[in-house]
């Protein structure tokens, strides 16, 4: 915690030493935003973090292949198709306990935000979890393929 501060401290002091030395009446902040390359398609991705770890035992009851088997005819309801990841992870619960477990990375491109809504649900009750993680993002993304080496 003393860390942290002590960081806050020297940002705030930095950007009070800019503002007395360059007259900056603001600060601004850049962040790389993707730039849409010739031939590109734009496409809104979600992506779901799905631990295995059951919320109650916090152990693995399900092995990962009979989780991903699982999760994949949730997903293959609501949606035409996904990538998988297959991934570890950790984090601090509210108990303040540390769990790290086996993770399921899912990617959907051209799902509709009901769709993702839908197959977290399943996936909750399916896995007995207490949350997944969802991202969503804008993605610019083509399909290269051998008619492109012609």
């Amino acid at each position: 915690m003393e860390t942290k501060k002590n960081s806050l401290n020297i940002i705030l002091f930095v950007v009070c030493i800019s503002i007395l030395l360059f007259g900056m009446t603001g600060i601004y902040v850049s962040r790389d935003v993707p730039q849409k390359a010739d031939g590109m398609e734009e496409a809104k991705e979600y992506v779901l973090y799905i631990g295995l770890n059951d919320k109650d035992s916090y152990n693995q009851v399900l092995s990962t292949q009979e989780a991903k088997q699982k999760i994949n005819a949730i997903c293959t309801k609501y949606v035409t198709g996904y990538t998988i990841v297959e991934a570890q992870g950790g984090w601090v619960d509210e108990k303040n306990i540390l769990t790290q477990e086996n993770s399921l990375v899912y990617y959907f491109r051209g799902a509709s935000e009901a769709d993702i809504y839908a197959i977290m649900e399943e996936a909750l009750l399916e896995l007995n979890q207490n949350t997944i993680m969802m991202e969503e993002r804008t993605v610019y993304f083509t399909y290269y393929g051998a008619d492109a080496l012609r």
